[in-house]
């Protein structure tokens, strides 16, 4: 290369040196160099951008992918966490408990019988007369059976007699529990001023037990108590009211010697 050309090259590199390292502004306060000059005094030199950048790059990615995971896992399994066991019942949505010892008064509801028909006719209160009568069937001796034979005595009355409910106010089966028929509140199908209670079982053969009766005098009780049932009430055999053999002459000793007993005809003859 010729001296003078040699000559300009180094000038003009010295220059561009000079100039790139700082220049002054017209106020004549320093401002950093936009110079990318490699050889800059100032300048650091970057070791390994590009893997640097790479590195940064894939743990953002990272930890997106965690963040997603963690997200998807609290809301797939925290929900399960929270839900009851099958084994363990909710206190305040289990279904009752049926009511399967003696005792009871069991509604309509529990036992599965239909409501009233509209046509049924309302009772007074007091009401003075208690019939008594048996239901002529087969006895039972536990809830599901007894209830399912009061279901099936008010489809047939309802069914075939065109009653508007079973006929009586209340049926005592053989589990010693009273279920309630037409209640304290509708005329039977007997006398218009009486409550009609109707043991299950034919007791030309059958024998009342111990719980039956207890339930019978529980139930003539809070009637009494609670003004549907007049204090001086008399009781009847339903054979004392209609020319039938009900209930019964195993029913007919037995409440013969109960507190409230009437011996009284109350049929024309």
């Amino acid at each position: 290369m010729c001296p003078l050309m040699k000559l300009i090259r180094v000038n003009s590199s010295r220059y561009r040196q000079k100039s790139d390292v700082v220049s002054r502004s017209q106020s004549g306060k320093l401002v950093k160099s936009e110079s990318t000059c490699s050889d800059s005094p100032h300048a650091e030199k970057p070791k390994n951008s590009f893997l640097y950048s790479k590195h940064v790059k894939y743990l953002g990615i990272s930890l997106v992918v965690i963040v997603i995971l963690v997200t998807t896992t609290c809301v797939l399994i925290l929900p399960r966490k929270t839900e009851k066991s099958p084994e363990t019942p909710d206190t305040n949505t289990a279904t009752p408990r049926l009511p399967l010892g003696p005792g009871a008064i069991i509604e309509k509801k529990i036992w599965g019988g239909r409501a009233t028909l509209n046509f049924s006719k309302p009772l007074p209160h007091p009401t003075h007369f208690v019939i008594v009568s048996h239901t002529v069937t087969p006895t039972c001796s536990d809830f599901p059976a007894c209830s399912q034979r009061v279901q099936s005595m008010q489809d047939y009355h309802v069914g075939n007699l065109k009653s508007p409910d079973i006929g009586y106010n209340f049926v005592i089966g053989g589990d010693g529990n009273a279920y309630v028929g037409r209640g304290w509140d509708i005329r039977n199908f007997h006398m218009d001023d009486s409550i009609g209670i109707s043991f299950i079982g034919n007791f030309l053969h059958d024998h009342l037990t111990t719980e039956m009766i207890s339930v019978a005098k529980k139930l003539l009780d809070e009637g009494v108590k609670s003004g549907k049932l007049a204090r001086d009430y008399k009781l009847v055999a339903h054979n004392q009211t209609f020319r039938t053999e009900s209930p019964g002459p195993n029913v007919y000793k037995e409440i013969k010697n109960w507190p409230h007993f009437d011996a009284g005809i109350y049929y024309s003859r």
